[in-house]
Order: structure tokens, then sequence, then C-alpha cells
């Protein structure tokens, strides 16, 4: 798919659907999209986008809500100390680490 929200040479390399937790278990249902810069949430009502530069991302990992149960969640820490939740669609939880692991390390050189 084409999104006009892409910078030049941006490049995306995996996306698929899913949640992001905003506040003690409510969710913002999109689009998390892993481009060559940066990791972007794009949600489906308001089609606002959220990015987070690959340059600024600490560390990603399994992550665990009590208020939403799943093991499909996802953690990415920032720079910043901020931390975001993202619950992935399925089978998808491995995939999306492992890509994120291996594009930070890149960038990180």
């Amino acid at each position: 798919m084409a999104y006009n929200f892409l910078n030049p040479n941006e490049q995306i390399l995996m996306e698929g659907r899913a949640n992001k937790t905003v506040i003690l278990g409510v969710n913002k249902g999109g689009t998390l999209i892993l481009t060559n810069q940066r990791l972007i949430f794009k949600t489906t009502l308001l089609s606002k986008i959220e990015d987070i530069p690959l340059s600024s991302i600490s560390s990603s990992d399994d992550s665990f809500n009590v208020l939403i149960p799943s093991g499909n969640m996802i953690k990415v820490c920032t720079t910043d100390g901020k931390t975001h939740q993202f619950l992935v669609v399925g089978k998808q939880k491995d995939d999306w680490k492992r890509a994120l692991s291996t594009v930070v390390n890149i960038i990180r050189g």
C-alpha cells in the first residue's frame, strides 16, 4: 500500500494490524508499520500518525498488561524513557521483535 506520509527514500519493511495501549487497558486500533527510518502507528478511525524514530529505540521485548491479557503484546522502549505497548496479530509477535531488533542494530552500526 502506498502511504503519503512516508519520507523520501523511506521503505516499508513490515506492516500489520495492531492495537496500541493508550492508558490502563484502553487501546487504539490501527496499523503498525516498520520502515528503514521509523516505527509508525497509524490509527484506523482518524488516520492519525504516531511515529518513533529508529534511532530513539533503546529496546523491544515481550510485554504483558493485566487489563489486556494476551501473549501477543510487545513493548518498545525509547531513549527518552517512554514505553509503547502494541498488541500485534496472532503469531506475528516474534516476527515484529526480530525485525525491530535487526533494524535498530543496523541503525546503531
